[in-house]
């Protein structure tokens, strides 16, 4: 017997700029691809991956800047809702010694603790994209904590990183958005890093959640042999579910933004996944669902533009979600007024 569930009680307005997507070795995406919001990670544009847009490459060393791929980035980008992603410092922020295995510069898995010198740096990101005639980024706070590639250091060290970047941030743009730092899956492993995190002390009697407008995570199925058991919009929906747990049980009123999921490419039905993910992660009332990556080896979608272009469609800001019904292979939804099978 398929279980079919519904997963709305009240009708869902669809958030601005709800698709999103992101490129690595390309400045910008082709027009035929439809979206509203870009990431920065992973993102070099044509000029290798030392050059990434991240903190360490950007500014090596003190009083050292290469602004070519940030400069790339925000200008190509200046229609769309861009998420910058911050962490990954420059090694002479961090003191210590390397932890090791970071995967972005030298000590860009620790946390700066010269935090006087990180907000210095923040400051330039921050005006510079507005030189370039850029407000409002979506500012996330770091890629993957439970991942040590990314993130190998202490977690409550974030604590007085968050405050101070997020008070950096919104005294020099108050539309700005401040986002907690992502985890690559609302799994065991993970969720710990995300609490701990979010329930971190920011020094000043305030906790790390204090700063935030939304929390983050990501949704992948890496592995092949389990594509048809977990490809499915229940196991969707049930990753959603574990994180508003989470928020509940902090008694924490954040919204949740998807900032990266992908399909991989022995999987024939990558199209149908993203598309069906997206609509339940709507549906859930999350701001944002962003399919990883355009040109992203493993889990490129350039032959599947068309589920691309029919999220953007159905998620149009404004669009009303008043059913939403999951199965295993299916899920079927109401949006004003319409029925879809998808």
């Amino acid at each position: 017997m398929s279980q079919e569930i519904e997963i709305i009680s009240t009708p869902v307005v669809v958030p601005k700029a709800f698709i999103g997507t992101c490129c690595a070795n390309i400045a910008k995406i082709p027009e035929d691809a439809l979206y509203d919001t870009i990431r920065s990670w992973d993102h070099n544009s044509l000029y290798g991956n030392t050059a990434t847009a991240v903190a360490t490459f950007i500014n090596p060393a003190e009083n050292q800047f290469n602004w070519q791929t940030f400069d790339s980035f925000i200008s190509n980008h200046l229609d769309k809702r861009i998420i910058f992603v911050l962490g990954a410092p420059p090694d002479y922020l961090v003191t210590r010694a390397a932890i090791g295995g970071s995967y972005k510069g030298t000590k860009g898995n620790m946390c700066p603790d010269n935090l006087i010198g990180w907000a210095n740096l923040v400051t330039k990101l921050v005006l510079r994209a507005k030189l370039l005639g850029k407000t409002g980024i979506l500012w996330q706070l770091w890629n993957e904590i439970d991942q040590s590639a990314s993130y190998a250091d202490t977690i409550s060290l974030l604590g007085p990183y968050t405050k101070i970047t997020a008070q950096t941030i919104k005294n020099l743009d108050d539309s700005a958005v401040i986002l907690g730092p992502t985890i690559a899956g609302p799994n065991p492993i993970a969720m710990p890093f995300m609490e701990n995190y979010l329930t971190s002390s920011d020094g000043a009697g305030g906790i790390a959640a204090d700063w935030l407008d939304g929390i983050c995570f990501h949704l992948y199925n890496q592995v092949a042999s389990q594509t048809s058991a977990n490809e499915s919009a229940i196991f969707y929906y049930n990753a959603v579910t574990i994180v508003k747990g989470l928020l509940n049980k902090l008694n924490l009123d954040l919204p949740f933004y998807v900032t990266e999921t992908g399909v991989l490419n022995s999987n024939a039905l990558k199209g149908k996944n993203l598309l069906q993910r997206s609509i339940v992660f709507a549906a859930s009332g999350g701001k944002l669902c962003l399919w990883y990556s355009y040109d992203g080896g493993t889990y490129a979608y350039t032959g599947y533009l068309n589920y691309l272009s029919t999220a953007k469609d159905l998620l149009v800001e404004g669009n009303l979600i008043t059913s939403c019904k999951i199965g295993y292979g299916y899920v079927l939804c109401t949006i004003n007024g319409i029925n879809y099978k998808l």
